[in-house]
Formats: structure tokens, sequence, C-alpha cells
């Protein structure tokens, strides 16, 4: 059975404590959705996606076509 760890409270500490590693921002990956038109474009965006995903766990999307007016903020 694993041993609990103590929880810190909300802003106690500035690492996330499995790296060790100071996160005061990160660089976010950037998937154009333009290259969605044709099939080459298709896959380079689904292996963009599946790095981002697996690597980053975040990412930013670009020319999705939604206008801004029907975005929610």
């Amino acid at each position: 059975m694993p041993v609990p760890v103590p929880v810190p409270e909300l802003g106690q500490f500035n690492f996330v404590q499995e790296t060790k590693e100071n996160l005061d921002w990160a660089d976010l990956v950037t998937l154009d959705f333009s290259k969605y038109g044709t099939p080459e474009g298709k896959k380079e965006l689904a292996q963009e996606l599946i790095r981002a995903v697996r690597e980053d766990g975040f990412f930013y999307v670009k020319n999705f076509n939604i206008p801004q007016e029907q975005r929610r903020s």
C-alpha cells in the first residue's frame, strides 16, 4: 500500500512535485487546422496532435473556422 503524502495548501509550492521543475510558464504546441483540407495535411495534423497529447498534455488550436461570435468565452 502506498504511503500517504501530505498535500500542501494552494500556493505553497512553485514546482511540480514529480519533476521538481519550475513551471512559471510552458510553451504550447499550436495545431493549425487549416492543414485539415488535404490528405497530407490531415496526416501531419494527426501526428502533431498525438505528439502534443502524449508529450505535452496540452495544445492550442488555430484556423478552425468557427467565427468569434459563435465561440464562448
